[in-house]
């Protein structure tokens, strides 16, 4: 961990959006955490405004991640190699 390091507090977060509409969220900080429950989990990721966001995801959405980050490897590598796997 960096000496920088502060724990996402979960009890004092902010909702982030109000409204309607899709938003889009600059993400591009390095070392995202993972804090883990019985049944969710919560990714907390930092914005380029160095404020962290925690994005609560549920067990199948897990799984669902998982295979859409996979398959987004995959495809990025294939960009290198001209070919996909």
């Amino acid at each position: 961990m960096s000496e920088n390091f502060h724990p996402f507090w979960l009890e004092s977060a902010k909702d982030a959006f109000e409204g309607d509409g899709d938003f889009l969220l600059p993400v591009c900080g390095g070392e995202p955490d993972l804090m883990m429950g019985e049944d969710m989990a919560i990714i907390v990721l930092t914005t380029v405004g160095d404020q962290r966001v925690g994005l609560a995801i549920g067990i199948q959405w897990q799984s669902d991640l998982h295979e859409i980050t996979r398959d987004a490897m995959r495809l990025t590598r294939a960009e290198d190699r001209s070919s996909v796997q």
